[in-house]
């Protein structure tokens, strides 16, 4: 376990000093940082406590324990929020954990315990702070879900305004918080295993969810540090960031455009595609087209999800997989990598290629390309 969490730390602060070397910072680059900082204070007082148990060694690590939740859940909702701003109310995040941290500080110090106490709050602890353990171990999880509901969410939004999603769509995000729910999910089954007497050295489970704990944060310091390479969460990947004050998607519960306004909208925006072919562009946004257009950027994404019954996304990926089937079909284009072609067709990766066109077409783009020269 010591080895662990001595890995686990070096690799925090390799990406703490990428984060730190990196310029022209946004507010969740300093969210991060003390992200990573908390992390490895954590780890650290794990190191500490192993080395020499006491009150004093119990208790940071226990406030660095209940101190890291909080921020991550923070910086997750800035990254998914359209203005990239804290919102006061998010401070209940950090009830359950404030009110943890007050506990522990009141019980060990105020009523003065001796030093043989931390031992049996580590091997084993009385009802109340094996309350508070149980229920942490819920609340993260219970909170977890709820911010993949809401990364769902954003993904939903950003295809109504966005061709490309690739470096915005939080996908490393969303699975590091499903493997943070099977960390504490398998934590809470162990520690249960040791309670009932299943499991009978309190190491094994502490063992196991370190290594998985070590894993999971591989996974995140490597695509996030991808990540920060490909995108900049600003307001220029705003949905809102076309100039015009307008709400986000809403499902369109009402229409700003009587029907042939929609209609004639339509038939302005196909023109667009079929005609200028505008679809090349790899990072074609809504906001484009409005500017062209002169209307709203709500009012072009709505037209497109009601008269196409597709969103923005689905819309633009259908003209550049139907250009770069003929692509693969004409004899002349065959000297062309398909990576190539599929540039040409304003996809802007060879992931994001295969991965749109097998959805579409059900076959891979080489797959496809044979079938039409065996035809």
């Amino acid at each position: 376990m010591l080895i662990v969490n001595i890995i686990a730390a070096t690799l925090l602060l390799i990406f703490l000093i990428f984060v730190i070397s990196k310029k022209k910072k946004i507010n969740t680059d300093y969210l991060l940082m003390v992200i990573l900082l908390l992390w490895m204070g954590y780890l650290l007082s794990n190191i500490w406590v192993t080395f020499h148990l006491s009150l004093v060694s119990f208790t940071v690590q226990g406030l660095f324990a209940a101190s890291v939740f909080f921020p991550f859940v923070i910086y997750t909702l800035i990254l998914i929020d359209k203005e990239h701003k804290f919102k006061p109310v998010w401070w209940w995040f950090a009830a359950f954990d404030g009110v943890y941290m007050f506990y522990i500080l009141i019980d060990i110090f105020a009523f003065n315990r001796l030093e043989n106490y931390a031992q049996q709050l580590l091997l084993d602890p009385p009802p109340d702070y094996y309350f508070f353990y149980k229920m942490h171990g819920v609340y993260k999880i219970a909170v977890l879900i709820w911010l993949l509901s809401k990364l769902r969410h954003y993904r939903l939004t950003i295809k109504q305004y966005f061709s490309n999603i690739e470096a915005i769509s939080l996908n490393w995000l969303r699975y590091f918080i499903w493997v943070y729910i099977g960390e504490n999910t398998l934590s809470s089954l162990l520690f249960l295993g040791y309670d009932f007497g299943y499991i009978s050295n309190i190491e094994i489970p502490y063992a196991i969810t370190n290594t998985v704990l070590l894993l999971s944060l591989f996974y995140l310091i490597y695509h996030g540090i991808q990540q920060y390479t490909l995108a900049n969460y600003s307001e220029q990947n705003s949905p809102n960031s076309d100039g015009h004050s307008e709400k986000p998607l809403e499902k369109y519960k009402t229409s700003s455009l009587s029907e042939n306004e929609m209609k004639r909208l339509f038939d302005q925006i196909e023109q667009l595609f079929e005609m200028e072919q505008i679809f090349h562009d790899s990072e074609l946004k809504v906001q484009h087209i409005a500017q062209r257009l002169d209307v709203t950027g709500h009012n072009v994404s709505q037209t497109i999800n009601q008269m196409a019954q597709i969103s923005f996304y689905e819309y633009v990926n259908k003209f550049r997989v139907s250009y770069f089937k003929d692509l693969l079909k004409d004899p002349h284009k065959r000297r062309f990598t398909i990576l190539a072609l599929g540039f040409e067709s304003g996809f802007n990766s060879k992931a994001s290629l295969n991965r749109i066109f097998k959805q579409q077409e059900g076959i891979t783009p080489r797959e496809y390309q044979q079938q039409a020269i065996a035809s």
